[in-house]
């Protein structure tokens, strides 16, 4: 009977035990999240302080959604797997976008957020802000202008990632698309050649942009 009683003495103290060290590592898991989204808050918050956005200005996001690794996958000469156009509207910076998967109703088109919520950090890890520094700032409002046209005229997301149409797009097909009114190829005519099933042939990736002469680097986090 001794016997039993230690052996459910012992159970009791493994099981304690066990709970003790599940609720240190949860209480751990906890306080590195929280100091995690601090920084980023942080980093957030001296982003929007230090960055002097343009409108026509391009950002970048390296996202955590699983078409995101999808595309991080496909690109590997970036980390960036997702970018919109800065657009200044009453004195408010919002971005233009061509995203699957986030519209309210239910269709894809263009998104106008923003920019606390498109690099919020439930959808974004990184985020870059790329500059066309041999353009003027008349330029550069004329293609945020357009920009704010296509949302309005609701053009949709291209799930096809066909580049002969312009009535649908994905994100860096209305990046380049907007850069070529005034007269600008940010890729010059340098195509990304994809051969895997449903999406094939000529396409553009986030890192062809990241690499492009027409482009600087004006802050990132």
């Amino acid at each position: 009977m001794s016997n039993n009683n230690g052996f459910f003495l012992h159970k009791r103290y493994l099981l304690i035990l066990i709970i003790v060290i599940a609720s240190v590592v949860g209480l751990f898991i906890i306080y590195k999240k929280v100091e995690r989204d601090q920084l980023i808050q942080k980093n957030k918050d001296q982003f929007l302080l230090h960055a002097n956005l343009h409108g026509g200005d391009l950002i970048f996001r390296k996202g955590r959604s699983l078409a995101s690794q999808a595309v991080l996958v496909t690109d590997r000469s970036t980390e960036y797997s997702h970018v919109g156009i800065v657009v200044n509207t009453n004195n408010q910076f919002n971005v233009i976008h061509a995203v699957p998967g986030e519209s309210e109703s239910g269709i894809d088109y263009l998104i106008n957020e923003s920019i606390n919520s498109f690099v919020a950090g439930t959808k974004a890890s990184k985020i870059g802000v790329y500059r066309c520094t041999e353009t003027s700032f008349f330029e550069l409002q004329k293609i945020a202008n357009k920009a704010v046209c296509l949302y309005k005229d609701k053009v949709e997301f291209d799930n096809e990632y066909d580049l002969s149409s312009d009535r649908k797009m994905y994100c860096t097909e209305l990046i380049w698309e907007l850069y070529k009114l005034i007269d600008i190829d940010l890729i010059d005519n340098q195509f990304d050649l994809l051969q895997i099933p449903v999406v094939g042939g000529d396409f553009i990736l986030p890192g062809s942009f990241i690499k492009s002469t027409h482009l600087t680097k004006i802050y990132e986090f």
